[in-house]
């Protein structure tokens, strides 16, 4: 699994985000309840692993209204409706 998020005007990539909770019968640890990642960029070939925080996949302040599939159709086909526009070679 990957994530994709924009940080700075950058977008960054999240491999293998995994919660890492309490086995059965381990005993407490201070990393039980907290989720890592893989950054997207290799640093001496290996991956550099990251926390994410907890409210990071809260759904209610992440959200992000996008077009319908109507609205994003008409934006690709626009250059191609007005003449002059778009220019197709044989």
């Amino acid at each position: 699994m990957a994530l994709t998020y924009i940080h700075e005007g950058v977008a960054k990539v999240l491999l293998c985000p995994q919660r890492l909770d309490q086995a059965l019968g381990a005993p407490p640890c201070t990393l039980y309840g907290k989720t890592f990642a893989f950054e997207g960029n290799l640093f001496n070939n290996q991956g550099l692993n990251v926390e994410l925080p907890n409210d990071f996949f809260s759904l209610v302040g992440n959200q992000l209204l996008v077009p319908t599939a109507q609205v994003i159709q008409t934006a690709i086909a626009a250059p191609y409706l007005v003449p002059g526009m778009a220019t197709v070679h044989h």
